[in-house]
């Protein structure tokens, strides 16, 4: 009823985006921009086309290079063994060093954040209510034996209640998970980057 509008016209790039047809939507937000020149959402959407679009140029222009010059095809340097193998000894590592920097930076924070909430209920807080009854009321800080130490770390657990048990293994339990999925992703995404990569014989 209405095709020559901002709206419409935004809602066709999007659309064309969605479906990876590029040059139509970089054309409908040419056209939202004509109609409307101070439309920023517009604006940013054709940015994020161009830049999509001078990706791909890029890449077709390598595999040219190397099409017309097989000895500039490169081997994928990266393991997916080794992408596991980082995972392993901290969820997020691994991605990083597949290239997927904002996944890996979110889930190394996630899985730091459950870990030193997990350690302060279950070590840091129990030991310094243990330290805080062993202190004497006046005079220096004696020194508290391992074993005691240990006894009053479990009294002071033992005084946990259900929920707060609960809410443990739950943090726990997503801490497992998100380790595991980190590991699968990891060695999973490396496989994937590799197979393209030595499709095309250039780095993407």
């Amino acid at each position: 009823m209405a095709p020559d509008t901002t709206t419409v016209q935004e809602l066709l790039g999007d659309v064309a985006f969605a479906r990876k047809s590029y040059a139509d939507a970089k054309a409908h937000f040419e056209r939202a921009l004509q109609i409307e020149p101070v439309n920023a959402d517009a604006e940013r959407k054709l940015g994020q086309v161009v830049l999509v679009l001078g990706q791909a140029t890029e890449l077709r222009q390598r595999v040219e290079e190397v099409v017309a010059d097989p000895g500039k095809r490169h081997r994928f340097a990266r393991q997916p063994l080794l992408a596991g193998l980082l995972s392993f000894l901290f969820p997020g590592f691994g991605q990083l060093y597949n290239s997927e920097y904002e996944k890996g930076l979110g889930v190394f924070a996630g899985a730091a954040v459950l870990l030193m909430l997990l350690l302060d209920r279950l070590v840091l807080s129990p030991f310094a209510t243990m330290a805080r009854a062993a202190r004497p009321e006046h005079g220096h800080p004696r020194r508290v034996p391992v074993g005691d130490q240990m006894e009053g770390t479990r009294e002071a657990l033992a005084h946990y209640g259900t929920l707060a048990w609960l809410l443990i293994a739950l943090g726990i339990a997503i801490f497992l998970g998100l380790w595991i999925y980190s590991i699968v992703d990891a060695y999973r995404t490396c496989q994937a980057q590799a197979r393209e990569q030595d499709d095309l014989g250039v780095e993407v």
